[in-house]
């Protein structure tokens, strides 16, 4: 930065402060170091009398990543003062745009223009669709293209991974290796991981891994926090913790995924104790609301409710919803009425339109046979609009998926599942499990409720699985709500019947089940 500013005083003191070719030259230079100087950048580009082209690209593109707004206000400036971008202006436009999530109208002004052939734009604009949560749109410019470079693909497959359409994003990444001269690179496996971990598949997150190793691809800190994560989120958090004794540099964001990692999983005595290291490791961190949320997890499953509400109370941070969401979960785990109507309270003012805090506090209620007061908060979610989503589960079987939705009979097998289920559930029923009807919808006949619980989505999926894989694997599930408690009963009874490990990854945390824990 000094430099740039010793270019500037020498500039002023001979005389040559407003020349066009001085001006651009030094345009260049504050650009080159940004995003420090990009205050003094603006107010010397006030200064050209009439910039060009150039030098509108120079300043659009040092705002694009740390500033979008102004390279967005600028791009109007250029469109107003009628200088012509070009291919070179669009790249950085659509990049700042796809921050800001706008720019539905980008498309339509390039192919006026005459500039929806170049590669350079076509992948800004696979870029900016993706961000806008258009996957068609960007798989036909992506389609259309004649030749495609790595940004082709990775911006594709990051538009794919991004807008949860993980196993498109996986099918893509194996047609790209079909290309030969085309070797993926970080950017590209950072959006394959976050395909693996938005699916849950650890075969194929392996798989992932041992590409990776077998390529020679260097284990940077982003891609082995990614790995970290992504073990994680498919289950194995001893995998987790294998890459991050592995990769011989860390960052605050290394420690705190394995920290998160090991919470989900219900291990907290080694989060904590992987917390202290990090502290002891001196990394001069100063506590994020990720790391108070996973203490106010911790107390909140070991029942601590008021040390954890005292905990929230003095946090340094303001809570967020997702804290105050953790503690209506545990409140409702431990059937403490007065704390969780206090947590909604507090949910409401930060996200008032989240289903899932209607139905946690319904539930309480319903455990305590309020019937009156779950039948309101039903009402008042009809009234705010506010939808409940579908239970729905499913379990990967190498590269095939098997979605099951509460209740249905969507899938092939259905009667077959639900007839296996059925018998699961009566011999259970002599092991000593009692199907938990507290947390169904209304206040009904008791046979009514246990026919709605019996048919939950994460219970299909495992009897199928049952059913399906007669090997000894781990049953993995992934729920897209949180686990009821009867469904939690009902996988520990069957992991011990059936002698089976079984991994639930619902909404909010795994849940591990063998030999009947």
């Amino acid at each position: 930065m000094n430099n740039v500013y010793k270019l500037h005083v020498r500039l002023i003191k001979t005389g040559l402060q407003n020349d066009p070719v001085s001006l651009r030259r030094l345009l260049l230079s504050f650009a080159a170091a940004a995003p420090a100087s990009l205050p003094h950048a603006r107010s010397v580009f006030a200064r050209v009398p009439f910039p060009d082209t150039f030098a509108y690209n120079i300043l659009i593109r040092a705002h694009a990543h740390s500033s979008p707004s102004h390279s967005v206000s600028l791009f109007s400036a250029m469109r107003r003062d009628g200088v012509s971008p070009d291919n070179f202006t669009f790249p950085f436009v659509l990049k700042a745009c796809a921050r800001l999530h706008i720019g539905h109208d980008a498309h339509a002004l390039i192919i006026k223009l005459g500039l929806g052939s170049d590669i350079y734009v076509q992948n800004g604009l696979i870029s900016l669709y993706g961000s806008l949560g258009s996957v068609a749109g960007a798989f036909d410019v992506f389609d259309e293209m004649p030749e495609r470079d790595l940004v082709s693909w990775s911006s594709m497959i990051s538009c794919f991974a991004n807008n949860n359409f993980g196993y498109e994003a996986l099918g893509l990444f194996q047609d790209m290796q079909l290309v030969g001269n085309l070797k993926p690179d970080e950017v590209t496996m950072l959006s394959v991981i976050s395909a693996v971990s938005s699916l849950g598949a650890l075969e194929l997150g392996k798989w992932v891994d041992a590409y990776i190793s077998r390529t020679g691809l260097k284990r940077t800190v982003s891609l082995g926090t990614a790995l970290i994560d992504m073990y994680s989120r498919c289950g194995s958090v001893d995998d987790s913790i294998k890459i991050f004794n592995a990769i011989p540099v860390k960052n605050v964001l290394t420690w705190t995924v394995l920290i998160n990692g090991l919470a989900v999983h219900g291990r907290s005595e080694e989060a904590l104790k992987v917390f202290h290291e990090m502290k002891n490791a001196d990394y001069g961190m100063e506590p994020t609301v990720e790391h108070y949320g996973c203490i106010v997890d911790l107390l909140g499953r070991a029942g601590l409710l008021n040390k954890a509400f005292e905990f929230v109370d003095t946090m340094p941070i303001k809570p967020n919803a997702v804290i105050w969401r953790t503690l209506l979960g545990a409140c409702v785990k431990h059937n403490d009425l007065k704390l969780s109507e206090k947590a909604k309270v507090k949910i409401h003012e930060l996200d008032p339109n989240h289903d899932g805090d209607y139905v946690l506090l319904s539930n309480v209620y319903g455990q305590v046979g309020r019937w009156d007061e779950k039948a309101n908060v039903r009402n008042s979610m009809r009234e705010k609009k506010v939808g409940k989503k579908p239970g729905y589960s499913f379990l990967n079987e190498g590269d095939m998926v098997h979605e099951f939705v509460s209740g249905d009979d969507f899938h092939p097998k259905s009667n077959e599942i639900k007839r296996f289920l059925i018998s699961i559930i009566d011999d259970l029923r002599l092991d000593g499990y009692t199907l938990f009807t507290c947390n169904a919808l209304h206040d009904v006949e008791d046979e009514e409720k246990e026919q709605s619980l019996s048919f939950h989505s994460e219970k299909l999926a495992v009897a199928f699985a049952l059913l399906r894989f007669k090997d000894r694997r781990t049953i993995r599930v992934i729920k897209n709500l949180r686990i009821c408690y009867d469904c939690h009963c009902f996988m520990k009874h069957v992991s011990n019947k059936f002698d089976r490990e079984i991994v639930v990854r619902d909404r909010n945390r795994f849940h591990h089940f063998s030999k009947g824990s």
